[in-house]
């Protein structure tokens, strides 16, 4: 792009222009969960994401909406989410600020909002269906949520549960364990068919957002 708007952090990493579309926070919902508790987010929006800050306990989602704009949330053990739904656009509109534009007219940044802010990716290995230990730790020194892109999933041997991955953040500290179980058999047609959560062996990618100040 030869003219335009280019913002870079201090890392001298692009964060805002007019081609690269920013997402936005729209919704946050905060509740508590007991053990095998579940609670269901959506958004109007289906280009919806959605990250988990979990503290006090692990808490996971076991089910995404065919339109893919919905998800249950498990928990594993006693906790309390926070769940953060980022979607393009903003829900917001202020009389003062910033906001920025594609020459096509799309909005890409709104000051009236708060933008995602991705800390890091990494992968989640696979071990076995009774794995219950963390698989995955990082500690960032502020407050985080985390996406699991495609949560792994599988049957545990000799019952007719699946065993799938719970996050916790305390302390701003990510860990990923492969610990939240739900019986299969009320999944008519099996989880694969309409939630998007992958069997079998592999690594799955993470996304961490720093959520502090949300």
């Amino acid at each position: 792009m030869s003219y335009g708007l280019r913002v870079n952090n201090d890392a001298g990493n692009l964060v805002i222009d007019a081609t690269y579309q920013n997402m936005h926070l729209q919704t946050k919902s905060v509740f508590g969960l007991s053990a095998g508790g579940e609670h269901t987010v959506s958004t109007p929006y289906t280009e919806g994401v959605l990250f988990l800050s979990v503290v006090g306990g692990f808490a996971g989602i076991i089910e995404q909406g065919a339109a893919g704009n919905s998800w249950v949330i498990r928990a594993a053990s006693a906790c309390t989410v926070s769940a953060y739904i980022f979607t393009p656009g903003t829900p917001k509109r202020e009389a003062w600020g910033m906001e920025v534009y594609s020459d096509t007219g799309v909005l890409v940044f709104s000051s009236a909002a708060s933008a995602l802010r991705v800390r890091d990716l990494n992968l989640l290995p696979f071990r076995n269906d009774t794995e219950t230990f963390a698989s995955f730790q990082k500690g960032y020194g502020v407050a985080v949520a985390a996406c699991v892109s495609i949560p792994r999933t599988k049957l545990i041997s000799g019952s007719s549960k699946v065993r799938t991955d719970a996050i916790n953040t305390d302390g701003g500290v990510l860990t990923v364990a492969h610990n939240l179980e739900k019986s299969y058999a009320p999944f008519t047609g099996g989880w694969g068919t309409h939630t998007g959560l992958v069997f079998g062996n592999g690594s799955v990618p993470v996304l961490t957002a720093v959520v502090t100040g949300i």
